[in-house]
């Protein structure tokens, strides 16, 4: 969810609870009770909410390497592509195949990766065509694919953390404990101006609490430096524009001061490109 989106929802629910609670009448319940209960609940909320967001930050920060790994590899293929000045026709396909790989990895979500693949395997087919002229030629060509390999290994890696997120199961214990949470809190409620205080503080907190969550849970969190910008500094080597969805430029997922003076989006693409972006984004599309 958007940060300004976040912080509006989170300010505003303060006048909302406050008004919940001062039109809710008292209700005679034992205030020990309660007490004790709430103190349970809220002791419970605490360790699982932070054992779970210390995992997704874990997994937020895996995820941040792997895509700047995966940014630097390819364009170290790019650099020792450029190497290969005596075969301009290796060079002009390998290109070729890099641009399609990365619009293809732009096109889809992080967690769809492995729809790339195919255009991956188009690179390392390619270099079947290199001529090995001098020793430096074999040297850069094993530089070459040692970086292939780290970009296939990155990329897998990627696909597979991106899919792990919170199940239904954490996501309903979660649910429960802050609705037991921001219930005991009403009922704990007397004349008392700081049990009165209570459920206009605790319910905007844990909302802001499920936001956090959310955004990590579901790579939120930066996405435009962290998911975007890696693969746009590869067309960026490429000397090509730079490509981005249109969704994410609307959504301002991308950082408005990031944005060069030129650069594409879908309809923009040249026919090759295009191809790529309607195969990646079909939903009947064949999962390799």
């Amino acid at each position: 969810m958007k940060s300004w989106r976040t912080l509006l929802i989170f300010g505003l629910s303060f006048p909302v609870f406050y008004f919940i609670s001062r039109r809710l009448p008292l209700v005679a319940f034992s205030t020990e009770v309660v007490t004790l209960m709430l103190t349970i609940i809220g002791i419970l909320f605490g360790l699982i909410v932070s054992f779970y967001i210390s995992g997704l930050w874990n997994r937020h920060v895996l995820m941040r390497e792997l895509m700047a790994g995966h940014s630097a590899a390819m364009q170290n293929v790019v650099k020792y592509v450029d190497t290969f000045s005596h075969n301009e026709r290796f060079k002009s396909k390998i290109r070729k195949f890099i641009e399609e790989y990365v619009i293809s990895c732009i096109s889809i979500d992080v967690v769809e990766q492995e729809k790339s693949t195919p255009y991956l395997y188009k690179i390392y087919d390619t270099l079947k065509m290199i001529q090995v002229k001098k020793e430096t030629d074999s040297v850069i060509l094993n530089r070459l694919s040692n970086s292939l390999e780290v970009v296939s290994a990155t990329g897998q890696k990627i696909f597979i953390i991106g899919k792990e997120s919170l199940g239904s199961a954490e996501w309903i214990l979660i649910s429960s404990l802050s609705i037991a949470i921001v219930v005991s809190t009403f009922l704990q409620r007397t004349t008392d101006p700081i049990t009165m205080v209570l459920p206009t503080i605790f319910p905007p907190i844990i909302l802001l609490i499920f936001f956090i969550i959310y955004d990590l849970d579901n790579l939120n969190l930066n996405e435009g430096v962290i998911f975007i910008e890696p693969d746009e500094q590869i067309l960026d080597a490429l000397g090509v524009e730079r490509y981005y969805r249109s969704k994410d430029v609307n959504e301002r997922r991308v950082d408005v001061k990031l944005l060069p003076k030129k650069y594409r989006i879908e309809k923009d693409l040249p026919h090759n490109l295009m191809e790529v972006y309607k195969t990646v984004t079909d939903s009947k599309y064949y999962n390799y």
